[in-house]
């Protein structure tokens, strides 16, 4: 009997180890599962990751590269803007230059027209040092169809023309101011034949 009690309990031990193997068994499947699961999960979300990602640094990129366009043109214009206002200044320059340079008639001529357009009388003319001698002899000349004559001043400092000096007012006549109004009225115009 003790055989049969020896039996019955190797027959119970070996149930139990056996159950236990086919319980561990399915615990190891459904484990498996699971983790598969999961892996298959945390690739999926890693591929969505990655793709996001590369999107993102897509659309940076499109930016970054937007972005240097926009500036690169931004800093051409301003290159061009500033090399246009150069030769501008340039020409502006070489033009005072050729107006101060005017000689005998040409010189005359124009301060004769200066004077006519801005002479009213009885003003007071101060002259470009270049110009005192031509200016002295217009004077004379003009002075006898005005009602109060005009006197002549002291010599300024500019390359060409006067100053006008009336009763509370003062009428610059230099050269440099003619050119100076023409390019304020003007440039627009000389920068349009200068550029297109």
């Amino acid at each position: 009997m003790a055989n049969d009690t020896n039996f019955g309990a190797e027959k119970l031990t070996s149930r139990i180890v056996e159950e236990a193997e086919a319980e561990a068994g399915r615990i190891i499947m459904e484990a498996e599962a699971k983790a598969g699961a999961i892996s298959s999960q945390a690739e999926a979300e890693a591929e969505r990751l990655n793709i996001e990602y590369a999107k993102k640094a897509e659309k940076a990129a499109a930016d970054i590269i937007e972005r240097s366009r926009t500036n690169g043109a931004l800093d051409s214009r301003k290159t061009a803007l500033r090399e246009k206002r150069r030769v501008l200044d340039e020409a502006f320059e070489l033009a005072e230059k050729e107006l101060c340079a005017l000689e005998d008639e040409k010189r005359e001529a124009l301060l004769s027209l200066m004077i006519r357009e801005n002479v009213k009388g009885g003003e007071t003319l101060r002259p470009a040092k270049p110009d005192r001698a031509r200016l002295a002899s217009l004077i004379e000349k003009q002075n006898p169809s005005l009602l109060r004559p005009v006197e002549l001043g002291e010599d300024i400092e500019a390359g060409g023309g006067f100053r006008l000096l009336g009763c509370g007012y003062e009428t610059d006549c230099t050269f440099e101011a003619m050119l100076r109004d023409f390019r304020e009225r003007r440039e627009s115009e000389a920068a349009r034949v200068l550029f297109e």
